[in-house]
């Protein structure tokens, strides 16, 4: 029987690699936009769903692992990562 230990890292083997050596990554946390609150003049707040907790967050706010929430949309947000350069991912209302 051999145990797994749950906050291991993944590893994953490259053969790209000139030394063999493997490349460590960690997983990402799931995001997902759970609601959108304010309309019109008001300053819009959204609603993420990081692990098992639900933030409010306002744009420019931190959402967590180093996304930040960049702008909020009709049924959609964009989360920035690793500023202007960085990665961008866009969350949709209903997507699991």
């Amino acid at each position: 029987l051999q145990a797994t230990d749950p906050t291991a890292q993944n590893v994953e083997k490259t053969q790209a690699s000139a030394n063999n050596s493997p490349t460590i990554t960690s997983a990402a946390p799931t995001h997902s936009l759970v609601g959108i609150m304010g309309t019109g003049s008001k300053r819009q707040t959204a609603l993420i769903k990081s692990g098992d907790s639900v933030k409010e967050v306002v744009p420019g706010e931190l959402v967590g692992a180093g996304w930040t929430l960049q702008s909020i949309a009709e049924n959609q947000v964009t989360l920035r990562q690793g500023g202007q350069e960085g990665q961008t991912k866009v969350l949709t209302l209903g997507d699991p």
